[in-house]
This record gives C-alpha cells, structure tokens and sequence, in this order.
C-alpha cells in the first residue's frame, strides 16, 4: 500500500526584543522586532500593538518569556503567558510558565502546571502574546538576554 503526502509549505515568522517592564497580567507582549525565518510568511506584525493578523490557513504559535527581577527578595516568582485572540475576546490555547532564577525554590513553593512555551493553533483571525500572571511582587524586566541565556521570542507556523 503506498500513500500520497499532501503538499505543504511553510512560512515560520520570529517576533523578539521585548524588554518591557512586567507589573502585572494582563499586558501585552509588544516584540519590537519581527523577522522571516523560512519561506513566505503571510501574517502581519505591529510592534505597536502586539497584535499579529493571522492568514486563513492554519498556523501554529509558540510563545515564551524570559525576564529578571528588579528587587526585593529570592522568594520563588514566576510569569505566565498565553495567546489571545482578538477577533473572539477569548485566550486559546496552553499557559506557558517562566520561572525565576533560583528553580529549587521555584519547585519547593508551586506546582508545575504547564509547559515553558504558550502553543496554539489558529488561523484566519487577531492574536497577541499576553501576560496572564505572575508570582511576587517584584517588577520584571522582559527578556535582559545580554545577562542570560535566553529572549522572550514568539514563532508563527503557517502552513499552506
């Protein structure tokens, strides 16, 4: 028995560079660069709003965030984000979780209840990255990778 694959292409588009301070859930993650990695990418960014205009043909999102505190004590702090779409006023998709620098506290005081990244799958509408929550009361500072090792980031999957 032999099978015939569909044909499919992919454009993958790379948002980066969020360096916003971190108050409070509900704030979108405005990446201040965009860029196309693979093939031909149909959706659209505004680094201004955040948002990203998703083209009729199914997409995958990934989403993670990357932050350090800015003060106050080494109490276990964390951050979640989770794609929103727009056009339906409705959060799709898993809850990513960014936890501080010091993982052994991190682990002692929560639960780990999802996975690093933010994943959706969506097409043919408005999303942006938010941030759902945090632990603490510190203030966080987005990505800061010139002192770390890793960069709030956001990839978009179309395929078509």
């Amino acid at each position: 028995m032999s099978y015939i694959l569909p044909s499919l292409e992919m454009g993958v588009l790379h948002l980066k560079s969020f360096t916003s301070m971190i108050t409070a859930g509900g704030q979108v993650m405005k990446f201040a660069s965009s860029q196309t990695q693979v093939g031909q990418v149909n959706s659209t960014y505004s680094s201004s709003t955040g948002q990203t205009v998703l083209p009729n043909s199914p997409c995958i999102l990934a989403g993670s965030l990357a932050f350090k505190k800015t003060a106050g004590t080494n109490a276990a702090f964390y951050a979640d984000v989770q794609w929103y779409d727009v056009s339906n006023s409705q959060y799709i998709g898993s809850i990513g979780r960014t936890w501080g620098y010091r993982p052994s506290t991190y682990y002692g005081s929560y639960d780990l209840t999802c996975d690093e990244e933010a994943i959706a799958v969506a097409q043919n509408i408005t999303v942006e990255l938010r941030i759902i929550g945090k632990g603490g009361t510190q203030t966080l500072v987005g990505d800061n990778d010139v002192s770390y090792s890793s960069a709030s980031r956001a990839i978009i999957m179309e395929f078509t």
